[in-house]
């Protein structure tokens, strides 16, 4: 049963770290709304039920797992976003190399699009400025923050 909750709206400008900073904030402002109201009911208020289905999110470490020969760009960068903080990040591997990603973002340039369509999915197609650019199997991202594992 639920005392009392709150929705916070988000914009695209949110990331994960401060989308965390953000819960805390209304985690803090909840409770103590929900604890007046116990309170002033003299602690006999029991909450209402949950409207639809019941939600609760458990982290599988296989979530954090990219397969750049099956999963498409967007689906990759929505991945890389929910994880993107530096105590989580995503982990796959890039030429036998292990790497945690932090950061990445979508190319749309067309002719750089098109200058590397024919290389294969998940292949570094280009390291530069400690960024590298990695085929996927429908277009290209930028991966701008990482770190190599041993």
């Amino acid at each position: 049963d639920i005392i009392f909750q709150k929705k916070n709206i988000l914009s695209p400008d949110i990331d994960l770290g401060l989308l965390y900073h953000l819960a805390m904030k209304l985690e803090g402002t909840v409770f103590k709304h929900g604890w007046n109201m116990l309170k002033e009911a003299n602690f006999t208020y029991i909450g209402k039920k949950q409207a639809g289905e019941a939600t609760y999110f458990n982290r599988d470490p296989l979530m954090q797992v990219l397969d750049f020969k099956k999963q498409k760009t967007d689906d990759l960068l929505l991945t890389i976003k929910s994880f993107g903080i530096e105590n989580q990040g995503v982990f796959t591997t890039l030429d036998d190399v292990k790497y945690k990603i932090i950061e990445a973002e979508k190319i749309i340039h067309k002719p750089l699009l098109m200058m590397y369509s024919n290389n294969l999915p998940g292949k570094v197609i280009l390291d530069y400025d400690e960024k590298k650019l990695v085929k996927t199997i429908d277009g290209i991202i930028k991966i701008t923050r990482f770190s190599i594992l041993s």
